[in-house]
């Protein structure tokens, strides 16, 4: 895990009371709804009610965590092309399109802000 976090914290803030583990987290950025119900065991409906409750949505949480991991990611010296890859995406176009979405830059000029730090 980047920064030494355990895999089996528990989330709270904008994750909602699930008590998702970053593993959970990264099922569910993986493979979506249907990976984390088979892994936690909370069916679809409970965990949509229980973000909903939360204040959030699966979306919103599969952006956020995807965003969090990109800026680690970013911070590395990985390939782009791994990076995407990690991310889910297939092809580093795709990877761009999402961090100018998300931070309003590319992916070489967040990595060059990210390093400055």
């Amino acid at each position: 895990m980047p920064g030494g976090e355990s895999s089996t914290r528990k989330t709270s803030d904008a994750r909602g009371d699930l008590g998702l583990t970053y593993e959970d987290l990264t099922e569910l950025f993986r493979h979506g709804g249907r990976g984390l119900t088979l892994r936690t065991g909370v069916a679809g409906r409970t965990r949509r009610r229980r973000l909903a409750a939360g204040g959030t949505g699966l979306h919103e949480l599969k952006r956020l965590e995807r965003r969090r991991l990109a800026e680690s990611l970013l911070a590395s010296s990985l390939p782009l092309k791994e990076i995407a890859k990690r991310l889910g995406y297939s092809s580093t176009q795709t990877l761009s399109r999402f961090v100018r979405q998300e931070f309003g830059t590319t992916p070489i000029g967040l990595r060059e802000e990210l390093q400055r730090e």
